[in-house]
C-alpha cells in the first residue's frame, strides 16, 4: 500500500474523531505532510528529507514518520498513541505551574 493512502486513511479517522488537523497541498522539503494542532503532532510520509524534517520538529513538536512497511491501522495507533503522549505531557505542565501558582499565593499571605 501506497503511504499516501496511508495517509488518506488517516485523515479520514481523524475527521470520523472529531481531531483538528492542517494538511499540504504540495510538498515542501523538510515539512510535515499532517499537522494536529492541539497536540503539536507532526506526521510526515518517508522520504529523502526525513533528517531535515527531525531536526525541525524534534523540539517543541511530535514528529512522526509514516514508513513503507507500516499498516495503516498500526498509522492510526502511532498517531493516537503520540497525541495521547502530547496531552499528558501539556497537562503535566499546566499542573505544574498551577502548583507554582498556589506556592507563591500561599507564601504573600503568610508574610
Amino acid at each position: 500500500m501506497k503511504n499516501s493512502t496511508k495517509l488518506e486513511k488517516l485523515k479520514k479517522h481523524l475527521d470520523e474523531n472529531n481531531v483538528s488537523y492542517k494538511c499540504r497541498r504540495k510538498h515542501r522539503n523538510g515539512h510535515c505532510d499532517l499537522y494536529v494542532i492541539a497536540a503539536k503532532v507532526s506526521v510526515k510520509i518517508e522520504g529523502d528529507d526525513d533528517e531535515i524534517f527531525y531536526r525541525r520538529h524534534k523540539y517543541g513538536y511530535h514528529p512522526v514518520f509514516i514508513r513503507k512497511s507500516d499498516t495503516p491501522k498500526f498509522v492510526i495507533e502511532k498517531v493516537y498513541n503520540t497525541i495521547y503522549d502530547s496531552m499528558v505531557k501539556q497537562q503535566r505542565l499546566f499542573e505544574k505551574q498551577q502548583r507554582k501558582k498556589e506556592a507563591l499565593k500561599n507564601e504573600k499571605r503568610n508574610k
